[in-house]
């Protein structure tokens, strides 16, 4: 961004603070502000994401630094945050529903149930991939919501589902939970028995990341988790889904389990 351009956006961000306790001005504002900078001929977010989402297309540099604005007014003005991200969270744009995600993201740790409560709402598998990567980034930082018991249960919730995309989704936030330390490995154990035992190859990816963030936490577990339900289940197709994780283990639990996964 030139130096003209910097020197205009810095009074249009400093504005916005006057409006944010106002959610319907603030919204007017931001929306204003994205019509000012859109580029109409930038499809590029479009063309990866091959959505349907609209974009106006702002430059990365006027995010970044309506971004840092946000941040700290979230955090001098939280009951109004909710509110605000809320509102943006409902226009049909992208650039509003990521400014909606820094908002929320920003709050401190007493807004908690605030945030896991749109979180709820807002992570479903028609929910453009895109923002499901923001989503995930943002909450990345934030341990204390993706080992929430109702984090937890949304995850449940969407394993459980018949829809192929819900429980793709589902493996993408059970492993946002084992991004930190997550002690309970059993629960995580137990959610995903069932998606092993019925898994198809459009989830190998996702349960493959899963895995590897088991193994991250112990691999001692992770592996005798694996024996425990071949010796159960002994099938022909899960003893081959099972032998796609061999290659993830150290050479130790490699020749356990090939030796477990041969008969």
């Amino acid at each position: 961004m030139s130096s003209v351009q910097l020197s205009r956006l810095k009074p249009q961000l400093n504005a916005l603070k006057v409006h944010f306790p106002e959610p319907k001005i603030f919204l007017d504002a931001v929306t204003s502000l994205f019509v000012m900078y859109e580029n109409k001929n930038n499809t590029t977010y479009r063309w990866q994401a091959r959505t349907e989402l609209l974009f106006y297309g702002i430059p990365d540099s006027v995010m970044s630094e309506l971004e840092v604005k946000v941040a700290a007014l979230s955090r001098e003005f939280p009951q109004e945050a909710i509110t605000n991200a809320d509102n943006l969270w409902s226009m049909p744009y992208y650039e509003h529903k990521r400014i909606a995600i820094t908002i929320l993201s920003k709050l401190d740790t007493s807004y908690n149930q605030a945030l896991l409560l749109r979180l709820n709402s807002w992570i479903s598998p028609a929910l453009d991939e895109i923002l499901i990567t923001e989503l995930f980034s943002a909450i990345d930082k934030k341990p204390e919501i993706t080992q929430n018991d109702k984090w937890l249960s949304m995850v449940k919730s969407l394993l459980d589902s018949q829809d192929l995309k819900s429980k793709k989704l589902g493996l993408i936030s059970l492993k946002a939970s084992l991004s930190h330390k997550y002690h309970n490995l059993p629960g995580i154990f137990s959610l995903i028995t069932p998606i092993l035992l019925n898994s198809s190859n459009s989830l190998q990816k996702e349960l493959m990341n899963v895995i590897e963030a088991l193994i991250d936490q112990s691999e001692t577990e992770t592996a005798s988790f694996i024996l425990m339900i071949v010796e159960i289940y002994p099938s022909e197709p899960l003893l081959k889904n099972m032998r796609k994780f061999i290659p993830l283990f150290d050479k130790y639990y490699q020749n356990e389990l090939r030796t477990a996964l041969s008969f």
